[in-house]
């Protein structure tokens, strides 16, 4: 028996480290050869941790120094015929990377005999080939074949160099003459010109006359040629391919495309669920998404940064983005930046572990930090906000799964968000793998403290999950999600965020009644400048807007009845009803604690604004506060009114902590709330619903008006006149 050495030589090229894992995957999954038959050689400069990866298939790799760059780059094959593992065999097997095999190729091994296949075509042709010989000073008289895949000749040793079946008796004698011949060869531009590139084939065959080996062609099956339109292939359809020579001819994936000739289509069909079958157990992600990115750029790293897709996870994570544009943000997976480009965020790093990729990412953000590498090339730092983004489902070793989860929450300091497998997906393919529902490897982790699934687009699921310590203690503090949420839908998003944190800092939480991340940043654009101005909250219970007015010059005053007293000491336990003393936090505050239509408040006051507190009460003890509100306004003077409303309808929310205040048919609708501010001598500036609320059991209607300088409107004023000023925001 034969026995051989299966070699070839890999460049620091994302698709030749495609070519590189589909020639190791069809060359053992055909039987061709056993890894320990195979040698891999890395010409120096290709990227070190391509050695592991193809250590996994457990054949032999080994650095070899290139042959040149530029056109002399196409000899770096050359490189491999001095290594002495090809020299302790029958044969070597000398091939490029560009291979996929079909079958078993030894029968055609031989002792005997050099064996490659003549050309696809004349390159050079036949008369520049003449000439180049002239110049040899060599006296064989080459011997004349036929082109494989044209109507012309060449010399019978002018080989196709995608594959050489060499006896090992030459070797050393060939590999000498033929790199010597292989430089004359490219010295010879002025011949050549743009033939140049196939100097190591040439070289071959100068080689081989000089040495007079003796030599059989191969026949077209174990060499066969992809790249050539199939009317060229047409004469060769009834042949099976053995060994497909693909060259570029790759899709999307890194599997071969089709040549649309039935033999060979059937062969390539083979080779590519040899191919798929690999990656279950060899899937390298670096070589795979480093291909994606330089050969189909336009792909990205597929469906779920395009399309739909992108568009549904921009409208998910942008928001929540925006809320930490300020703070240390980490993007784990960030691909070519697709998904993540046109989010608000200063202080942006973002990770990939394609170079292509992170190429393609900074011509679009130049301004962010973006770098090479998993998760661990930011070893010790902490984020704010860490994303992983499609990362963990294309990952085959669940070891590698679960570090990289660990490692997720070691870089983050408040919030992670996965997107991952919560479950058994429905849609797979051979390169993602199911470990087992992130949120219960997050779960195991002590220092996570909540979490929760925001989304999901195909198989995969949006994942939220905040560190124990970044949790508020007051448990009526507004959910991150919920917020981002409102974010998304706010006319006012700066102003939204900043009141959230204002509220958290002064009061320990901003309350989760959805409703007022639509509510507060309104009362605040609508009142303008307030620097100076006297300003009522009537209900305030305790909310943001009193500290927040009053920060701003504003001197403020709150009315509030209801018998729940809040201290500071109990504040992890508010939520936004009871009374509160707002000097105890700011002294240009005064808190009166009584009902609005009794209390003793001194006027006048240029804005007095209520948030959700009318539709809470009676509709007459409703009118006797309009009547006091409008007894403390100065003359135009500004109110500014929020009201829940019954979903779908103009009717005043008609519940008091749970309990029916009166009749829905009793309570009034916004129409009532108008007609009675009218009647007290306001005219009507703008009025507003607000409706679909994420996670809001209510509507919200939005009032602003202002206190005619008369007592009253005058008689000829008809019913019914404001109903133009109504704006409904969806």
């Amino acid at each position: 028996m034969i026995t051989a050495r299966f070699s070839c030589v890999v460049d620091n090229s994302p698709l030749f480290k495609m070519q590189a894992f589909n020639w190791l995957s069809t060359i053992i999954g055909s039987g061709s050869a056993h890894p320990t038959e195979i040698l891999v050689n890395l010409v120096q400069g290709t990227d070190p941790a391509f050695e592991s990866v193809l250590g996994r298939f457990g054949v032999t790799v080994q650095w070899v120094e290139p042959f040149g760059t530029g056109d002399a780059a196409y000899c770096n094959k050359l490189m491999q015929l001095e290594c002495p593992q090809l020299h302790n065999v029958d044969c070597a097997v000398l091939c490029d990377a560009d291979l996929a095999f079909a079958g078993d190729i030894r029968p055609w091994m031989t002792t005997k005999a050099v064996r490659a296949k003549v050309v696809d075509l004349p390159s050079p042709p036949l008369e520049m080939l003449d000439r180049l010989y002239a110049t040899t000073g060599l006296s064989a008289e080459p011997r004349i074949a036929n082109t494989s895949f044209a109507a012309a000749v060449t010399y019978e040793t002018n080989c196709n160099g995608g594959l050489y079946v060499i006896p090992t008796q030459w070797l050393r004698p060939l590999a000498k003459a033929w790199i010597k011949w292989a430089r004359f060869v490219f010295e010879k531009n002025d011949i050549l010109g743009p033939y140049r590139k196939h100097a190591d084939q040439i070289g071959f065959c100068f080689a081989m006359l000089e040495l007079s080996l003796p030599f059989e062609p191969l026949p077209e099956a174990l060499n066969f040629p992809t790249h050539l339109s199939p009317e060229i292939c047409a004469a060769l359809n009834g042949v099976k391919p053995l060994v497909l020579h693909y060259h570029w001819r790759l899709d999307q994936s890194g599997c071969l495309l089709p040549l649309g000739l039935v033999q060979a289509d059937s062969s390539i069909a083979n080779v590519n669920e040899v191919i798929r079958n690999s990656r279950h157990t060899h899937f390298d992600n670096q070589s795979f998404w480093d291909y994606r990115y330089a050969c189909h750029a336009e792909l990205g790293s597929g469906v779920g940064s395009r399309a739909d897709s992108l568009a549904y996870r921009r409208d998910l994570l942008y928001p929540i983005v925006f809320l930490f544009a300020r703070k240390e943000i980490l993007d784990v997976g960030c691909g070519d930046l697709e998904v993540m480009a046109e989010a608000e965020a200063d202080r942006y790093t973002g990770l990939d572990i394609s170079p292509a990729a992170i190429s393609l990412a900074r011509t679009k953000r130049p301004d962010w930090r973006l770098l090479v590498g998993d998760v661990s090339a930011i070893h010790g730092q902490v984020f704010d906000l860490v994303m992983c983004g499609c990362v963990l489902i294309h990952m085959p070793e669940r070891e590698v799964y679960e570090n990289t989860v660990r490692r997720l929450v070691d870089a983050c300091r408040d919030t992670l968000i996965i997107e991952a497998y919560n479950g058994p997906p429905t849609l797979t393919s051979e390169i993602t793998f199911y470990h087992e529902p992130v949120s219960e490897t997050l779960s195991r982790d002590p220092r996570i403290g909540q979490i929760k699934v925001i989304g999901s687009y195909s198989s995969v699921h949006v994942v939220l999950a905040r560190r124990v310590e970044a949790l508020p203690e007051n448990t009526w503090h507004i959910p991150l999600e919920l917020l981002a949420q409102g974010l998304s839908r706010s006319s006012y998003p700066d102003l939204l965020r900043q009141v959230v944190d204002f509220a958290f800092e002064k009061l320990g939480f901003f309350p989760s009644t959805s409703a007022r991340m639509h509510e507060y940043p309104w009362a605040i654009a609508e009142s303008g400048e307030v620097q100076g101005l006297r300003l009522l909250d009537v209900g305030a219970g305790t909310n943001p807007l009193p500290l927040w007015f009053a920060s701003r010059g504003a001197a403020m005053v709150t009315v509030d009845n209801h018998s729940l007293i809040r201290t500071m000491p109990d504040r992890q336990s508010w939520n936004e009803w009871g009374f509160f003393d707002y000097a105890t936090l700011d002294a240009n505050i005064i808190s009166v604690h009584a009902d609005i239509a009794d209390a003793h408040i001194q006027g006048p006051f240029d804005l007095v604004y209520s948030i959700s507190v009318l539709e809470h009460v009676r509709a007459q003890r409703r009118r006797a506060i309009f009547t006091k509100i409008s007894s403390l306004l100065r003359p135009k003077g500004r109110l500014l009114l929020t009201l829940d409303l019954i979903p779908g309808t103009r009717q005043l929310w008609n519940l008091f902590e749970g309990q029916v205040v009166e009749a829905a048919s009793d309570h009034g609708d916004l129409d009532d709330v108008v007609s009675e501010l009218t009647t007290q001598g306001f005219q009507l500036d703008s009025c507003e619903t607000v409706v679909g609320i994420p996670e809001s059991r209510t509507d919200v209607g939005l009032i602003t008006a202002s206190k005619s300088s008369q007592s009253r409107l005058g008689k000829k004023r008809r019913l019914g006149w404001w109903r133009p000023f109504f704006r409904v925001m969806g």
